[in-house]
């Protein structure tokens, strides 16, 4: 029967564990002085060795020639261990395993001692997955067991673990793999199944790991089946995990920067029908607006990029392209919430175009940005409105998109606030007010542009929040962060005005439906389509 390369090239001794040397260190001086405790816990995200390194500590303490830091995988013993029919070694799933009565059957079971080792050992994988019941039932346990037991518990969330199990236990946090970690296991274990990788696919497969041998193991299994000539190449990796053409990413980025979401949005939906996973898109999406970013840094050689691409961003600072990645990580996980992701990723590309056409910053000869004339007609600002603007009423769109960004001299300020502001001057103010406030604290001006401007009565001023957008609204309302926006208020508008801010009621629409979803459907002139099943 074929055996997955993942369990093939499972390390049998501490020397063959990749990476995580500081934890392999300590097991051995603890083998090695005798200092063996009762209870481990190993932290860490999936495939980076927690249960193997758990069966080679089982086998280094119960090994015929042992306890010893080299188990020689040859005696009964460890034998039986590495194929897992060995009775003193017991692995538990606690995801399917997690109630009170399998507790109870553990510590029914510790009192009896190994049958032919000298540890009975229980490795309980998942064990943040049991329930309060059985934690409590395995306290009494896990401090004073037997001599004869040692526990080792697994998990991929730590943080969810209780207080009183992390002080019974020795936590071991193993960190994700290196890409050259990785890349070098996996080189060595092609060469030894006698296939060929370029470069450039084996980076495709280590990027895609995200830190975690099985991963990269499992997509090389994947590869040589899929590769009928024992040759793997970058198009069979991009074809397979369904990534996106690194210059596909670049042209989308481009358009947001040039201030032509449409074209952006168009080229999506071009990718979306060739079956490529919006997810995996955002994913590529960050990688390269990091990259962008470290180049703005100086830092251009640890994340090399193309220089044409690079010039694209000439004028944007680093502040615009941590925003732009903060924004495109929200929409990452909030796509994994909904039933129509196709319409968050066209909203966030509006967004990405309104905070990488921002002309605040300078241009690469130290001048001054000024509101430039897109290619396709329209300005930075309106194309920059049409992202801000989704939220607010219909009959208020037109008029912010056609406001003018620049901001009116100190004179002429002066002279407006001298008199009531018109409410058909209302919008484009507003304009003013949340550029005022990001220039003091960015996270206050995201938060007030979740609010939906409602209506100027005399000199109050009214600011709705929907239900969904408490969060955002507390921040406002806190005392230091509501004086930041009504000095901004006071600034563009004069002084005597107030901001009433209210609650839009709690129901929560389907995405169809919310005014927001809608109004970018119309913008693009799109229709819904219903899938058959």
């Amino acid at each position: 029967m074929y055996q997955v390369l993942a369990r093939k090239y499972r390390p049998l001794t501490f020397d063959e564990v990749v990476g995580q040397r500081h934890i392999v260190q300590s097991l051995k001086r603890a083998i090695q002085e005798g200092r063996i405790a009762h209870a481990y816990l190993f932290c860490g995200q999936r495939g980076v060795g927690k249960t193997s390194l758990a069966r080679i500590f089982a086998r280094a303490v119960n090994c015929e020639q042992g306890p010893t830091v080299h188990p020689c995988n040859k005696c009964s013993v460890c034998r039986e261990i590495v194929a897992g029919s060995c009775i003193d070694v017991l692995e538990i799933d606690a995801a399917s395993n997690r109630g009170i009565e399998e507790i109870r059957t553990i510590r029914e079971n510790v009192t009896l001692q190994p049958s032919r080792s000298r540890y009975k050992v229980y490795v309980i994988d998942e064990v943040h997955m049991l329930t309060t019941e059985a934690f409590n039932a395995l306290l009494k346990t896990l401090e004073e067991p037997p001599e004869h037991i040692i526990f080792i518990l697994a998990t991929t969330a730590p943080e969810k673990i209780t207080l009183t199990i992390l002080s019974r236990c020795q936590r071991f946090d193993f960190r994700p793999l290196s890409d050259q970690e990785i890349a070098q296991k996996v080189k060595e274990i092609a060469e030894q199944e006698k296939v060929e990788i370029e470069p450039s696919a084996l980076q495709k497969i280590v990027g895609f790991a995200s830190g975690s041998m099985r991963d990269s193991l499992s997509v090389l299994d994947q590869l040589i089946v899929f590769s009928p000539d024992n040759r793997i190449t970058e198009e069979q990796v991009r074809t397979l995990l369904g990534l996106v053409e690194e210059t596909a990413i670049e042209e989308i980025i481009r358009f947001c920067v040039q201030g032509k979401p449409a074209k952006a949005i168009q080229l999506l939906h071009e990718l979306l029908k060739e079956g490529k996973d919006g997810g995996v898109l955002l994913g590529e999406l960050v990688k390269k607006l990091r990259n962008v970013g470290f180049a703005l840094l100086g830092e251009s050689a640890a994340f090399p990029e193309n220089e044409d691409f690079l010039a694209v961003f000439h004028g944007l600072t680093t502040e615009n392209i941590l925003e732009a990645i903060s924004l495109v990580l929200e929409y990452r996980e909030k796509m994994r919430r909904e039933s129509v992701p196709v319409v968050l990723l066209e909203i966030l590309f509006l967004k990405l175009t309104a905070i990488l056409t921002a002309g605040e910053s300078h241009s690469v000869k130290g001048q001054p940005n000024q509101r430039q004339k897109q290619p396709d007609g329209a300005t930075t600002d309106e194309i920059k409105s049409v992202g801000q603007t989704l939220w607010e009423k219909p009959e208020q769109k037109k008029e912010i998109i056609t406001a003018p960004a620049s901001q009116p001299d100190t004179d002429q300020t002066e002279e407006k606030t001298q008199k009531e502001v018109a409410s058909g001057e209302l919008p484009g103010r507003w304009t003013e007010v949340l550029s005022a406030v990001k220039k003091k604290n960015r996270t206050v001006e995201a938060c007030l542009r979740e609010g939906r401007l409602e209506k100027m009565e005399g000199k109050t001023i009214y600011l709705a929040y929907p239900a969904r957008f408490s969060f955002h609204q507390g921040m406002v309302e806190r005392t230091h962060n509501r004086k930041l926006v009504e000095e901004a208020i006071a600034k563009v508008f004069g002084p005597g005005y107030r901001l009433q801010i209210s609650t839009i009621g709690s129901e929560e629409k389907p995405l169809l439906e919310q005014e927001e979803v809608r109004k970018v459907i119309n913008f693009f002139q799109g229709e819904i389509v219903e899938l058959e099943e």
